[in-house]
């Protein structure tokens, strides 16, 4: 059993299932090793790969696999693993370098983490066309280029994985009048 990929509220599930055959089903028990809860994943797996979803950020988890088929499932199942979600949640923004047609915007970043990726999102209150720049790794700040016929701004900065932007990415927002 193998995790990988660690978002916000999910991670990739990969395990080998000797004997796999078509008839073949899997169950997965979650252990929420933060909270001291444990549950079945939601649904029963026919593949040998799956994405676990509905997560709780920043918590730690551990995973076993049970195999089954029409006559039910084994008893022990696989050995477990574990991996922590990450909890990528932008915080403290705060704007340098103001003009009429640039910004920089800087936020609070995780320390412990890798492989992050933060998605800045920004629309003119005029236009209200958004804009997205993406910044990649633990770089915490985005120079952006601004319209001076907007009198204000709204920025909102979202955080997840490299690998993938989960849909419920933790974010921070931040409205700036440009007058």
């Amino acid at each position: 059993v193998v995790i990988t990929n660690p978002g916000n509220t999910f991670f990739a599930l990969n395990f080998n299932a000797p004997g796999f055959s078509l008839s073949s089903i899997f169950k997965v028990m979650i252990y929420d090793l933060t909270n001291s809860k444990s549950f079945y994943y939601s649904s029963e797996i026919k593949e040998t790969s799956v994405i676990l979803s509905g997560l709780m950020p920043g918590t730690q988890y551990s995973v076993r696999v049970f195999a089954g088929n029409l006559a039910g499932y084994e008893t022990e199942g696989s050995p477990s693993a574990s991996s922590i979600t990450t909890s990528a949640t932008p915080a403290n923004l705060t704007l340098r370098s103001v003009s009429y047609n640039s910004i920089v915007i800087f936020w609070a970043a995780p320390t412990n983490l890798a492989n992050l990726r933060y998605i800045v999102q920004y629309a003119g209150s005029v236009s209200g066309t958004v804009q997205n720049a993406v910044v990649e790794g633990n770089i915490a700040h985005a120079n952006l280029a601004l319209t001076s016929s907007q009198p204000s701004y709204v920025f909102i900065v979202l955080g997840g994985s490299i690998t993938m932007m989960d849909s419920q990415a933790l974010q921070a927002s931040l409205t700036v009048q440009m007058n």
